[in-house]
Formats: structure tokens, sequence, C-alpha cells
């Protein structure tokens, strides 16, 4: 099991080659949406935990901006999913999100 240092170091790496590449981290704005949602938590208590707006939150899960890498880590300990990188990683770095504006699938 990874430690939450060689997990942040890992996540930087993969942000950095992503970007690198021309790829930007997509966030599965249903499967966080779902996660919040089952943990009993408000998106205004959330974006209050992560020092930002709620319109900064909402802009971030419907990938109109990226998601920094303390603000996953923050998320993932305010939700409990610290541990379960296969879910981290499904949220967000999801490998493909509908459109719902054209209802094509992005890479």
């Amino acid at each position: 099991m990874l430690t939450n240092i060689q997990y942040d170091v890992i996540l930087m790496l993969l942000i950095i080659s992503q970007q690198e590449s021309g790829v930007n981290n997509v966030t599965d704005e249903m499967l966080l949406i779902g996660t919040i949602k089952s943990k009993g938590i408000k998106y205004c208590f959330l974006a209050e935990t992560l020092k930002m707006s709620y319109q900064a939150l909402r802009n971030k899960m419907t990938n109109k901006s990226e998601f920094l890498p303390s603000e996953i880590e923050k998320i993932c300990e305010v939700l409990g999913i610290s541990d379960d990188l296969k879910l981290k990683n499904d949220i967000f770095f999801a490998k493909f999100v509908e459109d719902n504006s054209t209802n094509q699938m992005m890479r």
C-alpha cells in the first residue's frame, strides 16, 4: 500500500506528464457527485473546507478548471477515500467523460 507521500509524488508526476503531453485531467463529475452524496457531504461544506467558493468547486467538478493535487487530497480526506487509489483515479483521472453538450466521448 502506498503512503500519502508516495501517492502525492505519483500524482504530481502524472499531472506534470499529462500537462507536458497536452492532456488535461478529466474529473468524472457523476462519480464524484455520487461519492459526495453517498457520504452525506454538502457542496458548501466541501467548498468551505477547500477554502474556495461554491462556484469555484462547481467549475472544477465540471472540468471548467482543474483540481490541484492538494485539493484532490483534501477532497479524498473529507470523503474518507484516501486509501482507495482506484476510486481516486476513477474520479480525478477519468479516461472518458461524456460531454453533455455534444453527447460525444472526450479522450
